[in-house]
């Protein structure tokens, strides 16, 4: 008796695949289906943080941690600045920076 291919609702059900084990499933195929098994706030929040603000955030918060990590504390002035920082660019410059100088002031410098 042969088997049948999963179809969409399906246990193992997949966009993109044939249905046979071990057929080939593109990336965007995996991303598509994910966003829409996500209930509707993660889709929200998944395609905020898609945005260029979103990518913003993105960086400052990884900048912070960055800093965190190293147990350097940012001063208020400090955090301002990365709050105020539009450049996606410029952040991931300071996160470079951040990874092997010795203080916060060498990082903006």
């Amino acid at each position: 008796m042969a088997m049948s291919k999963p179809k969409q609702g399906d246990a193992g059900w997949m966009p993109g695949t044939s249905g046979v084990p071990g057929s080939a499933v593109r990336e965007e195929d995996i991303r598509e289906w994910m966003l829409q098994a996500a209930g509707p706030e993660v889709r929200r929040q998944i395609e905020q943080l898609a945005t260029p603000e979103g990518q913003l955030t993105v960086a400052r918060a990884a900048l912070r941690r960055m800093f965190a990590i190293r147990k350097l504390k940012l001063s208020k002035d400090d955090k301002a600045r990365i709050e105020a920082c539009t450049d996606r660019e410029t952040l991931e410059r300071w996160m470079e920076k951040a990874v092997t100088n010795a203080s916060i002031a060498d990082v903006f410098a």
